[in-house]
């Protein structure tokens, strides 16, 4: 069983320091009852829990007043993708909420992320920005019917680039483009990664996934973990796994690199 180690979290999304604090579970349940379930079952152990549009549209004050009593963390993923004057006054909109972490599409474009940034700002939140890049639903194939040029991990990276350019505070990213990113966009910028699944999992609808350890070795400071853990029988026992694959995969870089940092990358 997980025992959530570390300091209680802030209300800032800074770098993470210890295995839970990079972990996020994905409310990815079909009812507000089992995602209510999950963050129960999970209170203590998880620090951060991702509220999608399925949950947020159907109920969602209910289940954030319930992660707040939880006492952990927000992401309010919304991939919010509009006009730019939009976008800032939908994010106006979200400034009760106060989630630590929000989305909004790095397709959107420059002018789009800097309002978006500049809304933030100017509400004095300590919410953190982040561009969602590729998909890890979307294959080359996809992207080339749409239209878009270039590999797969090509167009995430030079995304990625150009929303930090503008203003976002990290990026949500494939972890098999992570090390590029981490490279591209330097050490500060967050680098959040869904598709992660331990070692047997299903795929599901994932084109790129990776291992929890997989993901923080590359450069992700945060990792995204939906039905691994919310369809398990016992998601403790599978969040004590997820915790335990990042410690190895810590303990193993901080062989091969005596200056790697406590969150898994190398510095």
């Amino acid at each position: 069983m997980p025992d959530g180690s570390g300091p209680q979290r802030s209300r800032l999304a800074g770098r993470p320091t210890t295995p839970a604090e990079c972990v996020i579970v994905a409310l990815d349940a079909a009812s507000t009852e089992a995602n209510l379930s999950v963050v129960t079952r999970l209170s203590g152990h998880a620090r951060w829990f991702k509220l999608g549009m399925r949950q947020f549209y159907a109920d969602g004050q209910t289940v954030i007043r319930a992660i707040r009593q939880a006492e952990a963390q927000l992401f309010l993923d919304l991939k919010l993708h509009d006009i730019p004057h939009t976008v800032a006054t939908a994010i106006e909109s979200l400034g009760p909420i106060h989630p630590e972490l929000l989305t909004i599409h790095a397709a959107g474009g420059p002018a789009m992320i800097e309002e978006a940034r500049a809304a933030v700002d100017r509400l004095g939140l300590s919410t953190r920005i982040l561009a969602v890049t590729v998909l890890t639903s979307l294959s080359e194939q996809d992207l080339s019917v749409l239209g878009v040029v270039g590999s797969t991990g090509d167009i995430a990276v030079r995304w990625g680039r150009m929303a930090v350019d503008a203003g976002a505070h990290g990026v949500v990213s494939s972890g098999h483009e992570a090390s590029r990113m981490r490279q591209s966009i330097g050490s500060e910028p967050l680098i959040v990664t869904p598709g992660i699944r331990l070692p047997g999992d299903a795929a599901g609808d994932q084109q790129r996934i990776m291992t929890p350890g997989e993901a923080t070795m590359a450069g992700a400071s945060h990792i995204v973990v939906g039905r691994p853990v919310i369809g398990a029988a016992e998601p403790l026992d599978v969040l004590g796994r997820i915790f335990t694959d990042i410690e190895r995969t810590q303990r193993e870089m901080g062989r091969r690199h005596p200056q790697a940092t406590d969150s898994g990358k190398i510095a």
